[in-house]
Protein backbone atom coordinates (compact mmCIF):
# COMPACT_ATOMS: atom_id res chain seq x y z
CA UNK A 1 0.00 0.00 0.00
CA UNK A 2 2.82 2.42 0.79
CA UNK A 3 4.55 1.77 -2.49
CA UNK A 4 1.30 2.12 -4.43
CA UNK A 5 0.58 5.42 -2.72
CA UNK A 6 4.01 6.77 -3.69
CA UNK A 7 3.53 5.74 -7.31
CA UNK A 8 0.12 7.39 -7.35
CA UNK A 9 1.50 10.61 -5.88
CA UNK A 10 4.32 10.64 -8.41
CA UNK A 11 1.89 10.03 -11.26
CA UNK A 12 -0.38 12.86 -10.13
CA UNK A 13 2.63 15.13 -9.69
CA UNK A 14 3.88 14.31 -13.16
CA UNK A 15 0.41 15.00 -14.60
CA UNK A 16 0.38 18.37 -12.88
CA UNK A 17 3.75 19.19 -14.41
CA UNK A 18 2.57 18.26 -17.89
CA UNK A 19 -0.49 20.50 -17.55
CA UNK A 20 1.20 23.49 -15.96
CA UNK A 21 4.93 23.16 -16.55
CA UNK A 22 5.57 26.24 -18.75
CA UNK A 23 4.03 28.55 -16.15
CA UNK A 24 5.52 26.86 -13.06
CA UNK A 25 9.01 26.43 -14.54
CA UNK A 26 9.12 30.13 -15.26
CA UNK A 27 8.14 31.12 -11.75
CA UNK A 28 9.67 28.40 -9.55
CA UNK A 29 9.97 29.60 -5.99
CA UNK A 30 13.31 30.10 -4.34
CA UNK A 31 12.19 28.73 -0.97
CA UNK A 32 11.32 25.25 0.20
CA UNK A 33 13.66 22.29 0.65
CA UNK A 34 13.44 18.64 -0.42
CA UNK A 35 15.71 15.61 -0.61
CA UNK A 36 15.37 12.41 -2.62
CA UNK A 37 16.82 9.17 -1.23
CA UNK A 38 17.83 6.14 -3.27
CA UNK A 39 15.96 2.88 -2.56
CA UNK A 40 16.09 3.17 1.24
CA UNK A 41 16.66 6.04 3.65
CA UNK A 42 18.08 4.19 6.64
CA UNK A 43 20.81 2.22 4.86
CA UNK A 44 23.59 2.68 7.41
CA UNK A 45 25.48 4.55 4.69
CA UNK A 46 25.09 7.26 2.06
CA UNK A 47 21.37 7.91 2.37
CA UNK A 48 21.37 7.80 6.14
CA UNK A 49 24.21 10.33 6.23
CA UNK A 50 22.32 12.61 3.83
CA UNK A 51 19.28 12.39 6.09
CA UNK A 52 21.44 13.39 9.07
CA UNK A 53 22.56 16.48 7.18
CA UNK A 54 18.98 17.40 6.33
CA UNK A 55 17.92 16.98 9.95
CA UNK A 56 20.86 19.08 11.09
CA UNK A 57 19.73 21.86 8.75
CA UNK A 58 16.25 21.54 10.16
CA UNK A 59 17.50 21.79 13.75
CA UNK A 60 20.11 24.52 13.31
CA UNK A 61 18.59 26.62 10.55
CA UNK A 62 14.87 26.11 11.14
CA UNK A 63 14.46 24.50 7.73
CA UNK A 64 11.42 22.34 7.09
CA UNK A 65 12.07 19.84 4.33
CA UNK A 66 10.18 17.29 2.30
CA UNK A 67 11.53 13.91 1.29
CA UNK A 68 10.91 11.03 -1.09
CA UNK A 69 12.45 7.56 -1.39
CA UNK A 70 12.74 6.36 -4.99
CA UNK A 71 13.70 3.06 -6.57
CA UNK A 72 15.44 4.24 -9.75
CA UNK A 73 16.53 7.30 -11.71
CA UNK A 74 13.18 7.69 -13.49
CA UNK A 75 11.40 7.84 -10.15
CA UNK A 76 13.98 10.34 -8.92
CA UNK A 77 13.22 12.57 -11.90
CA UNK A 78 9.48 12.29 -11.19
CA UNK A 79 10.02 13.18 -7.52
CA UNK A 80 12.26 16.16 -8.29
CA UNK A 81 9.78 17.37 -10.90
CA UNK A 82 6.86 17.03 -8.51
CA UNK A 83 8.68 18.97 -5.78
CA UNK A 84 9.82 21.73 -8.16
CA UNK A 85 6.34 22.07 -9.66
CA UNK A 86 5.03 22.73 -6.15
CA UNK A 87 7.48 25.57 -5.61
CA UNK A 88 10.26 23.76 -3.78
CA UNK A 89 13.35 25.71 -4.78
CA UNK A 90 16.20 23.79 -3.10
CA UNK A 91 16.51 20.13 -3.98
CA UNK A 92 19.09 17.46 -3.18
CA UNK A 93 19.69 14.18 -5.03
CA UNK A 94 22.35 11.60 -4.34
CA UNK A 95 24.62 9.50 -6.58
CA UNK A 96 25.94 9.50 -10.13
CA UNK A 97 22.99 7.24 -10.95
CA UNK A 98 20.77 10.34 -10.84
CA UNK A 99 22.84 12.55 -13.13
CA UNK A 100 20.38 12.36 -16.03
CA UNK A 101 17.41 12.86 -13.73
CA UNK A 102 18.91 16.03 -12.28
CA UNK A 103 20.01 17.29 -15.70
CA UNK A 104 16.52 16.85 -17.14
CA UNK A 105 14.59 18.43 -14.29
CA UNK A 106 17.09 21.25 -13.72
CA UNK A 107 16.59 22.21 -17.36
CA UNK A 108 12.83 22.35 -16.85
CA UNK A 109 13.05 24.48 -13.69
CA UNK A 110 15.92 26.95 -14.18
CA UNK A 111 14.96 29.01 -11.12
CA UNK A 112 15.25 26.08 -8.70
CA UNK A 113 18.57 25.06 -7.15
CA UNK A 114 19.68 21.44 -7.42
CA UNK A 115 22.51 19.88 -5.41
CA UNK A 116 23.76 16.55 -6.75
CA UNK A 117 26.07 14.61 -4.45
CA UNK A 118 28.60 12.26 -6.03
CA UNK A 119 27.62 13.09 -9.58
CA UNK A 120 28.23 15.81 -12.16
CA UNK A 121 25.73 17.91 -14.07
CA UNK A 122 26.98 21.01 -15.82
CA UNK A 123 24.19 23.56 -15.48
CA UNK A 124 23.76 27.07 -14.12
CA UNK A 125 21.42 25.84 -11.37
CA UNK A 126 23.22 22.64 -10.28
CA UNK A 127 25.88 22.23 -7.61
CA UNK A 128 27.82 19.00 -8.18
CA UNK A 129 29.49 17.88 -4.96
CA UNK A 130 32.41 15.48 -4.84
CA UNK A 131 34.67 14.37 -2.03
CA UNK A 132 38.34 13.72 -1.65
CA UNK A 133 37.73 10.06 -0.93
CA UNK A 134 41.40 9.48 -1.64
CA UNK A 135 42.26 11.46 1.52
CA UNK A 136 39.95 9.33 3.66
CA UNK A 137 41.28 6.20 1.98
CA UNK A 138 44.84 7.36 2.65
CA UNK A 139 44.19 7.67 6.39
CA UNK A 140 42.54 4.23 6.47
CA UNK A 141 45.47 2.79 4.54
CA UNK A 142 47.97 4.41 6.87
CA UNK A 143 46.20 2.82 9.84
CA UNK A 144 46.06 -0.56 8.08
CA UNK A 145 49.74 -0.42 7.17
CA UNK A 146 50.61 0.11 10.81
CA UNK A 147 48.34 -2.66 12.14
CA UNK A 148 48.84 -5.49 9.64
CA UNK A 149 50.74 -8.54 10.81
CA UNK A 150 50.84 -10.35 7.47
CA UNK A 151 51.89 -7.32 5.36
CA UNK A 152 49.06 -8.27 3.00
CA UNK A 153 45.98 -6.07 2.87
CA UNK A 154 42.97 -5.96 0.57
CA UNK A 155 40.69 -3.41 -1.06
CA UNK A 156 37.28 -4.43 -2.41
CA UNK A 157 35.46 -1.97 -4.68
CA UNK A 158 31.86 -2.41 -5.76
CA UNK A 159 32.34 -0.81 -9.18
CA UNK A 160 35.22 0.79 -11.03
CA UNK A 161 33.85 4.33 -10.73
CA UNK A 162 35.68 7.52 -9.67
CA UNK A 163 34.64 7.68 -5.98
CA UNK A 164 35.59 4.05 -5.40
CA UNK A 165 38.77 4.42 -7.42
CA UNK A 166 39.72 7.36 -5.21
CA UNK A 167 39.07 5.36 -2.05
CA UNK A 168 41.21 2.51 -3.32
CA UNK A 169 44.02 4.68 -4.64
CA UNK A 170 44.22 6.63 -1.40
CA UNK A 171 44.23 3.37 0.57
CA UNK A 172 47.14 2.01 -1.49
CA UNK A 173 49.12 5.22 -0.96
CA UNK A 174 48.37 5.30 2.76
CA UNK A 175 49.60 1.74 3.20
CA UNK A 176 52.77 2.62 1.31
CA UNK A 177 53.34 5.66 3.53
CA UNK A 178 53.43 3.63 6.75
CA UNK A 179 54.45 0.19 5.50
CA UNK A 180 56.28 0.26 2.16
CA UNK A 181 56.89 -3.51 2.32
CA UNK A 182 53.18 -4.36 2.40
CA UNK A 183 51.10 -5.60 -0.54
CA UNK A 184 47.56 -4.45 -1.33
CA UNK A 185 45.32 -6.91 -3.18
CA UNK A 186 42.45 -5.40 -5.20
CA UNK A 187 39.10 -6.84 -6.24
CA UNK A 188 36.23 -5.14 -8.08
CA UNK A 189 32.88 -6.86 -7.55
CA UNK A 190 31.14 -6.12 -10.84
CA UNK A 191 29.88 -3.60 -13.37
CA UNK A 192 26.27 -3.13 -12.25
CA UNK A 193 24.93 -1.02 -9.39
CA UNK A 194 23.19 -4.08 -7.93
CA UNK A 195 26.53 -5.21 -6.48
CA UNK A 196 26.23 -2.48 -3.83
CA UNK A 197 23.54 -4.63 -2.17
CA UNK A 198 25.11 -8.07 -2.69
CA UNK A 199 26.51 -9.01 0.71
CA UNK A 200 27.16 -12.61 -0.35
CA UNK A 201 29.28 -11.49 -3.29
CA UNK A 202 31.38 -9.22 -1.09
CA UNK A 203 31.72 -11.95 1.55
CA UNK A 204 32.96 -14.43 -1.06
CA UNK A 205 35.46 -11.89 -2.41
CA UNK A 206 36.77 -11.19 1.08
CA UNK A 207 37.14 -14.89 1.86
CA UNK A 208 39.23 -15.35 -1.30
CA UNK A 209 41.46 -12.40 -0.34
CA UNK A 210 41.84 -13.73 3.20
CA UNK A 211 42.93 -17.05 1.68
CA UNK A 212 45.66 -15.11 -0.15
CA UNK A 213 46.95 -13.78 3.17
CA UNK A 214 45.05 -10.52 3.74
CA UNK A 215 44.52 -9.77 7.42
CA UNK A 216 42.88 -6.35 6.87
CA UNK A 217 40.11 -5.76 4.31
CA UNK A 218 38.70 -2.40 3.21
CA UNK A 219 35.43 -2.85 1.29
CA UNK A 220 34.12 0.26 -0.49
CA UNK A 221 30.91 -1.41 -1.52
CA UNK A 222 27.96 0.15 0.25
CA UNK A 223 25.66 -2.31 2.02
CA UNK A 224 27.47 -5.22 0.36
CA UNK A 225 30.56 -4.31 2.34
CA UNK A 226 28.93 -5.73 5.46
CA UNK A 227 29.48 -9.20 4.02
CA UNK A 228 33.21 -8.49 3.74
CA UNK A 229 33.33 -7.09 7.28
CA UNK A 230 31.68 -10.27 8.53
CA UNK A 231 34.17 -12.47 6.68
CA UNK A 232 37.29 -10.72 7.97
CA UNK A 233 35.93 -10.67 11.52
CA UNK A 234 35.30 -14.41 11.35
CA UNK A 235 38.90 -14.87 10.20
CA UNK A 236 40.25 -12.86 13.13
CA UNK A 237 41.46 -9.94 11.03
CA UNK A 238 40.33 -6.34 10.80
CA UNK A 239 37.84 -4.64 8.53
CA UNK A 240 37.54 -0.97 7.59
CA UNK A 241 34.17 0.72 7.23
CA UNK A 242 33.31 3.18 4.49
CA UNK A 243 31.30 6.38 3.92
CA UNK A 244 29.81 6.47 7.43
CA UNK A 245 31.24 5.48 10.78
CA UNK A 246 30.85 1.69 10.91
CA UNK A 247 33.18 1.22 13.87
CA UNK A 248 30.44 -0.35 15.93
CA UNK A 249 29.38 -2.85 13.25
CA UNK A 250 31.43 -5.53 15.00
CA UNK A 251 34.42 -5.59 17.33
CA UNK A 252 36.87 -6.17 14.47
CA UNK A 253 36.35 -2.88 12.61
CA UNK A 254 39.68 -1.07 12.86
CA UNK A 255 38.35 2.29 11.64
CA UNK A 256 36.12 3.77 8.95
CA UNK A 257 36.95 5.97 5.96
CA UNK A 258 34.31 8.60 6.55
CA UNK A 259 32.76 10.62 3.77
CA UNK A 260 30.46 13.23 5.24
CA UNK A 261 27.51 13.40 2.92
CA UNK A 262 25.71 15.03 5.84
CA UNK A 263 28.13 17.95 5.62
CA UNK A 264 27.47 18.35 1.88
CA UNK A 265 23.70 18.48 2.41
CA UNK A 266 24.00 20.86 5.34
CA UNK A 267 26.36 23.22 3.48
CA UNK A 268 24.08 23.30 0.42
CA UNK A 269 21.02 24.26 2.44
CA UNK A 270 22.95 26.56 4.75
CA UNK A 271 24.24 28.43 1.70
CA UNK A 272 20.73 28.55 0.24
CA UNK A 273 19.29 29.94 3.47
CA UNK A 274 22.04 32.56 3.61
CA UNK A 275 21.64 33.52 -0.04
CA UNK A 276 25.18 32.37 -0.88
CA UNK A 277 24.41 29.13 -2.73
CA UNK A 278 26.41 28.77 -5.92
CA UNK A 279 26.29 26.30 -8.78
CA UNK A 280 29.27 24.48 -10.23
CA UNK A 281 31.61 21.76 -9.01
CA UNK A 282 32.47 21.62 -5.33
CA UNK A 283 35.03 19.23 -3.85
CA UNK A 284 35.18 18.65 -0.11
CA UNK A 285 38.09 17.12 1.78
CA UNK A 286 39.89 16.94 5.10
CA UNK A 287 40.26 20.72 5.25
CA UNK A 288 36.45 21.05 4.96
CA UNK A 289 35.80 18.52 7.74
CA UNK A 290 34.17 16.39 5.06
CA UNK A 291 36.40 13.27 5.00
CA UNK A 292 38.26 11.59 7.84
CA UNK A 293 39.16 8.37 9.59
CA UNK A 294 36.78 7.52 12.42
CA UNK A 295 37.93 7.17 16.02
CA UNK A 296 35.37 6.71 18.78
CA UNK A 297 34.65 4.56 21.82
CA UNK A 298 34.17 1.51 19.61
CA UNK A 299 37.73 1.50 18.25
CA UNK A 300 39.76 3.79 20.52
CA UNK A 301 41.62 0.89 22.10
CA UNK A 302 42.30 -0.74 18.72
CA UNK A 303 44.02 2.37 17.35
CA UNK A 304 45.57 3.75 20.54
CA UNK A 305 49.07 2.73 19.43
CA UNK A 306 48.77 4.28 15.95
CA UNK A 307 46.46 7.25 16.46
CA UNK A 308 49.20 9.85 16.87
CA UNK A 309 50.91 8.77 13.64
CA UNK A 310 47.72 8.75 11.56
CA UNK A 311 46.54 12.08 12.97
CA UNK A 312 49.92 13.60 12.11
CA UNK A 313 49.49 12.48 8.50
CA UNK A 314 45.99 13.93 8.50
CA UNK A 315 47.34 17.29 9.69
CA UNK A 316 49.93 17.26 6.90
CA UNK A 317 47.24 16.70 4.27
CA UNK A 318 45.03 19.43 5.73
CA UNK A 319 47.96 21.85 5.66
CA UNK A 320 48.87 20.92 2.06
CA UNK A 321 52.18 19.55 3.30
CA UNK A 322 51.41 16.09 1.93
CA UNK A 323 49.71 15.24 -1.35
CA UNK A 324 47.61 12.23 -2.23
CA UNK A 325 48.09 11.49 -5.92
CA UNK A 326 45.03 11.17 -8.18
CA UNK A 327 44.35 7.77 -9.72
CA UNK A 328 45.76 8.66 -13.14
CA UNK A 329 49.04 9.86 -11.64
CA UNK A 330 49.66 6.92 -9.30
CA UNK A 331 51.12 3.86 -11.07
CA UNK A 332 50.23 1.62 -8.12
CA UNK A 333 46.54 2.37 -8.70
CA UNK A 334 46.40 1.09 -12.28
CA UNK A 335 44.25 -1.91 -11.29
CA UNK A 336 41.39 0.23 -10.08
Amino acid sequence: MIRFGRRLNVALGALGVMLAQPLVAEAAAQDGYAIVFNTVKDDGGFNEAANAGAKRAQAELGIAFRERVTGNADQTADALRAFASRGVGNLVAISFLNEQAVADVAGEFPDARFTLIDGVVEADNVRSVHFNEDEAGFLAGAAAGLKTESDTLAFIGALSIPPIQRYGCGFIQGVAATNPDATVLVRILGDDASVFRDRDLARTAAEALIAEGADIVFPAAGMAGEGALDAIANAGGFGIGVDVNQNGYNDRVLTSAVKRVDQAVFLAWSDAAAGTWTAGRQRLGIADDAVDWAVDDANADLVADIRETVDALKAEIAANERSVLPVDEAPACAGL
